[in-house]
This record gives C-alpha cells, structure tokens and sequence, in this order.
C-alpha cells in the first residue's frame, strides 16, 4: 500500500510539470520562460514556486496575483511590453527579495503594491515610462532601487522615501527632474549612492541634500545647474566612516557652473 501510494504521489507531480506553458521550464520551485516569445503572461505557476523568469517576452499585461504562493522569492519581467501591473489589493508576497520590471512600458504602479512585499531588498524599474513615483511607497527592507530611464519629473515631498531607512543605493538619472527640493531625502537616511545625473535639473534647494549624513557618492552631472546656495551640502556624507578614509564624491561634472567655492561642501 506505501508503494502504491508513492507511485500516485509521483505521477501528480509529473501532472503538475505537464501543465508548464508551452516554451517554459517548470520544476516545483522554479519557472523559467527566457526568450519563449509569449505574448501572454503563463497560466500555470508551480505550487511552490520561488523564481519567476519571463524576461525578454512580448507581454503587455502581469498579474502578480496568478503566482498564489507566499514562497516565491524572485520575479524577472524585464524586456516585455508590459504597460500595466494589476493590483494585488490583499494579496501579498512575504518573502519576496528581487522584482526587475526594467525595460517595460509602465506609467505607473499601483499605490502601496510594495507594502506588501515587506522583504523586497532589490527593485528595478529602469527604461519604463514612468511620470510620477507618488504612488511608490518604498518598504523599509529595499536596499537597492533603480528609476534609471523614466519620465519622473519630481521627488514627492511625502510618502515615496518615508520609511528607505535601508536603502543603500538609488537611481534616478536620466529623468526629467528639474528641482531638488529641501531634504528632499530625509527618509533615507542611511543612503549611500544617489544618482541624479542627465536630468534638467536648475535648482537645488537649500539643505537638499542634508539629511545623507552616510552617503559617500552623490552624482550631479549632466544636468543644467548654474549657481549652488551655501547650505545645500550641508551635512552631505558628514558620517563617512573613518575607517574608509571619510572619502565622499560629489560629481558636478557638464553643469552651467563657472565657479567652485570651497564653502559648498
């Protein structure tokens, strides 16, 4: 009777993997569709899945919500087509690390979607379409985030880095940022890396930066800035660790500045 039963046990397993989507991989933890030429999201997602790999697809719509496992641990979606992520309104994913959405065409993600991956360390969503990051709460566990390539115009006042107190490197260049307002940063407080580069931005606000007492490289370059006030350093990287030489970087290289005054920094 124990053989009998195994024998049974095993030929569900092998039912579940014949449901894997044509030009798919699936075993119990993993689904790879790399390059298959779906133009759909997969239908079939395995019980206890924990990598999802459909990168380089044709896919203009996800549902997160049709990967129902509180196990799965990273999601690849980057080079698609994909202009909408559906709201996961209670559904949530624990234990999710890594979410690459890069090289899409999304405008917008759905508000407090990252709320519910409170484990989420890695978040990419370069080359996008993306206006507005208003309605992007980044969770306290994210470390990396990168919003390379968009169309953002501005760094919400409230609500986007409120709780970034672990974030270590951020990406924003090459948007469309044209202010960088008073500690327009003060929830990531533990920043190390800030990319802002190949924006338009003119103006930095006094104290923009003050609140990145640990950030050690901060890029400017490439933007259309012509004058800094004396206060916008202020307390930038003043944190460094010794040990590290206390070494920081401000790139304000390919700017309208004619003058350097020591007093900056």
């Amino acid at each position: 009777m124990k053989l009998s039963g195994f024998i049974l046990w095993s030929v569900a397993k092998l039912g579940n993997a014949s449901n894997c989507t044509d030009n798919c991989i699936c075993s119990k933890e993993t689904i790879h569709c790399n390059s298959g030429e779906l133009t759909f999201a997969p239908d079939f997602f395995p019980e206890f899945v924990e990598l999802v790999d459909i990168r380089n697809n044709f896919i203009e719509f996800f549902s997160l919500k049709k990967i129902n496992t509180l196990d799965l641990k990273y999601v690849y979606l980057s080079n698609n087509s994909i202009e909408q992520i559906e709201d996961l309104n209670r559904h949530s994913f624990p234990e999710l690390e890594e979410l690459d959405l890069s090289n899409n065409k999304l405008k917008w993600l759905p508000m407090g979607m990252l709320r519910r991956m409170s484990m989420l360390q890695r978040l990419d969503l370069s080359f996008n379409s993306l206006v507005s990051i208003s309605t992007i709460r980044i969770p306290s566990s994210l470390s990396f985030a990168s919003f390379q390539g968009n169309s953002i115009d501005n760094i919400p006042k409230r609500g986007f880095l409120d709780n970034a107190r672990n974030l270590d490197i951020l990406d924003i260049s090459l948007n469309k940022i044209e202010t960088i307002r008073s500690k327009a940063f003060s929830g990531a407080t533990n920043l190390q890396k800030l990319d802002l580069s190949s924006n338009i931005i003119v103006n930095l606000q006094n104290h923009a930066f003050s609140e990145l007492s640990y950030c050690r490289d901060l890029s400017l370059r490439d933007n259309l800035i012509n004058d800094i006030m004396p206060n916008v350093f202020k307390g930038f990287g003043n944190r460094v660790p010794e040990m590290s030489g206390g070494r920081k970087i401000i790139d304000l290289r390919n700017n309208e500045l004619y003058t350097i005054l020591d007093d900056w920094v």
